[in-house]
């Protein structure tokens, strides 16, 4: 460690020297009046057209930035006010039914530790429908964003596209470029999302557990009342079961519906740097 700083200390001072040298040769007073007078020119120069240039090309780039956020938040608003009737129907019926769980008339045939275990069945069904439901209603939201966003930004950066062609991309204004180069980041971030988090897959996903948990307190119902479990086949069709059999066949199909739907595919990314690389293609093409 001394010896790192014995060494640093001998460069420091050997430049140092070096300088004083250098300045002297041209007399120290001339030499810092030099340095004086180069750094006055260039934050003139900064303060000039440069720094009011460069603020405007990042305040045009901050402010489309702003606007899709802005954006972003509205059509998520809008997608969750497009859902919002049939989620408030969906909802209300669920309530329903978990306020009538109570009151559900039991077949004399059953004991109760089979109707007490039935019970807490049937509204562990009803809660994981409520949570499946309010995923679906909150991926729906997102997802009409994303979609939304994608198709606002592409419509954009291609009237962009079109003023930039017509003018060259060399002759082209600066402005133009940098509305064309967010507009276009911003569509091809927008439409890689929905790929990337399975948004459509994700939705089909808790709509088909929601609806089978449902499934799943109608057939506790129905057992709960007529000591019949439903069977395939026909429409309608029951036999005969025992509680203790009928309730295993319970717990597997609620442990099937109780997954957690959220699925992610990240080669989807791919398409992404398929669109930048082809987007950087035409840029060069353009430019030559």
């Amino acid at each position: 460690m001394r010896c790192f700083a014995k060494e640093f200390l001998v460069q420091v001072l050997s430049l140092g020297w070096r300088l004083w040298d250098f300045a002297g040769t041209i007399r120290p007073v001339v030499f810092f009046h030099e340095c004086a007078r180069r750094g006055r020119g260039v934050v003139g120069k900064l303060k000039g057209m440069e720094l009011k240039q460069i603020a405007q090309r990042v305040g045009l780039g901050l402010g489309i930035a702003a606007l899709f956020l802005i954006g972003s938040l509205v059509f998520k608003y809008a997608g969750e006010g497009m859902e919002a009737d049939w989620s408030a129907r969906l909802t209300a019926e669920l309530n329903t039914r978990i306020r009538n769980e109570g009151s559900i008339s039991v077949s004399p045939g059953l004991n109760q530790l089979a109707v007490d275990r039935l019970r807490e069945q049937l509204h562990s069904a009803h809660v994981e429908a409520q949570f499946h439901l309010d995923l679906v209603r909150r991926l729906y939201g997102l997802y009409f964003m994303q979609v939304s966003m994608f198709l606002l930004a592409s419509a954009l950066a291609a009237i962009a596209l079109v003023f930039v062609s017509r003018d060259g991309w060399k002759q082209a204004n600066d402005f133009l470029l940098i509305a064309f180069s967010v507009l276009g980041t911003g569509a091809v971030v927008w439409g890689t999302l929905p790929g990337v988090f399975k948004m459509a897959d994700n939705i089909d996903n808790n709509k088909n557990a929601y609806v089978q948990c449902l499934n799943i307190g109608d057939k506790i119902c129905t057992y709960l009342r007529t000591y019949k479990a439903p069977v395939g086949g026909a429409a309608g069709a029951t036999a005969d079961k025992a509680p203790e059999v009928f309730i295993a066949e319970m717990d597997d199909e609620s442990n099937k519906a109780r997954d957690i739907y959220l699925l992610f595919d990240i080669s989807q990314s791919k398409s992404f740097n398929q669109i930048t690389e082809s987007l950087q293609n035409a840029s060069a093409a353009k430019g030559k």
